[in-house]
Parts: structure tokens; C-alpha cells; sequence
């Protein structure tokens, strides 16, 4: 199957407003970046309750599926302080990501406006966008402390962004790794690209529109499209 399934140049007429995840999506899982901050989250929780790694994993596994993040989870459950437990996590070497032109020049060339809608927090967004070259290529970064941690996929994070940005999700493209918060953009009426990776899913599902191995695959079929149309 080809990265472009169902999208094509038609149904992104109108598009006016882009939403990018960013760890993962933005730049590739090969990074090894995500890993680095699931080890520290399982590293948080181990020492939170005094478990094993191993036990710490299983934990965040079922927070993660059940608030959509470990932190989340970890606020419902032991009412710990979120920006500790952000500090800790985010606290990883970041050497391995690097300028990515393909990407930049992809996004320059992307119409309509761009903005970051993650889960992690604005200070690692801008540390990753520097350390990429893109810091100046998004109007917004959305973190889960603009959502008053209710990360993604819950619904009413999406409704707010997009009632701030006075945006409509029929001229909405969402970009994401995670299959689970494609869903809450498709069932709103936003056309949704999944960012896999090396992770190539089995088959494709309704809520994903379109598939991408990774960000400048996507950009570069998006502008060879949109030249062809």
C-alpha cells in the first residue's frame, strides 16, 4: 500500500488549519527520543510506589489506555505534582535529533496556518522545534498545560483548540503516531494522516485517512499533489 490511500488533492481543498503532533510524528520514532522519555516515565513511577521497572511499565501501559497519559493517570490517581513529574521525564538528551531541511522546506511550501498540539509540555516542544530548525514554522505550540491536563484523545481539549483557533474541523488536517487520537479527530469531522513509522499498521482503519511513514514523506506527496492538481 502507497503512503496515500484515500486523501486526495481534492479533499484538501478548504484545508486552512494543520495540527501536528509532535514526538514521534514530527521527527521519526528512530530517534529513540519517545523511548528515552517512556524509560523515564517508568524510572517516575518505580520510584513513585517502590515497583520494579518492569512492574512501573505495566502500570503506565494501563494509565496511558485508561487518561490517555501516565501523567494524567498518576493526577487521578496520587494527585502528584504534574510539573515535577514533566521536569523529570523531559529531562533526556536530545543530540540525536537534528536540522531536518526536508521537513522545513516542506512545511514552508504547506498552506494555511501550522500549529503544535501535544502532550508533553511547551518547554520540550521548543527545545525539539530549535534543536529541528522548525521554532519558527508553527504560529502555536497547544501542551497539555493549555489543556488543563486533559490530554489527548479526550473530546472537549479538541472542541477548545479548535473554538481558539476559530477553526472548523471540516477544514482540519490532524498529523499523528497515536491511532487513538485520530479517532476523536475523525469523529469531529477533521481529516486525519497517520504518521507510523516503522510500526506499518496491519490494516487501515476508518479514522485514518491517510498514511505516511514519516513527516517529510507526507509533505513532499502533499506538494507533489497539490502541483499535480
Amino acid at each position: 500500500m502507497q503512503n496515500f490511500t484515500n486523501l486526495d488533492p481534492i479533499c484538501l481543498n478548504g484545508v486552512d488549519t494543520y495540527l501536528f503532533d509532535l514526538d514521534n510524528t514530527l521527527y521519526h520514532e528512530s530517534t529513540g527520543l519517545m523511548d528515552a522519555m517512556m524509560l523515564k516515565m517508568r524510572e517516575y513511577v518505580a520510584n513513585f510506589y517502590g515497583v520494579t521497572i518492569e512492574e512501573a511499565g505495566g502500570i503506565c501501559h494501563e494509565y496511558w489506555r485508561t487518561y490517555g497519559t501516565t501523567l494524567r493517570g498518576m493526577m487521578e490517581r496520587e494527585k502528584i505534582d504534574a510539573q515535577e513529574f514533566m521536569d523529570f521525564v523531559h529531562d533526556i538528551d536530545l543530540s540525536k535529533i537534528e536540522p531536518c531541511t526536508n521537513t522545513l522546506a516542506g512545511l514552508q511550501k504547506l498552506e494555511g496556518r501550522k500549529v503544535i498540539f501535544t502532550n508533553a509540555d511547551h518547554f520540550h516542544a521548543t527545545r525539539v522545534l530549535e534543536r529541528m530548525g522548525l521554532a519558527d514554522q508553527f504560529e502555536g505550540i497547544y501542551d497539555v498545560i493549555w489543556a488543563d491536563f486533559q490530554p489527548k484523545p479526550a473530546r472537549e481539549t479538541y472542541e477548545r483548540l479548535m473554538k481558539h483557533l476559530g477553526a472548523k474541523p471540516e477544514n482540519t488536517v490532524m498529523l499523528e503516531d497515536t491511532q487513538m487520537n485520530l479517532k476523536t479527530a475523525h469523529d469531529m469531522g477533521m481529516k486525519t494522516v497517520l504518521i507510523h513509522g516503522n510500526s506499518y499498521p496491519e490494516m487501515q482503519q476508518e479514522h485514518v485517512h491517510q498514511m505516511a511513514a514519516c513527516m517529510p514523506s507526507w509533505l513532499s506527496g502533499v506538494t507533489k499533489m497539490t502541483n499535480a492538481a
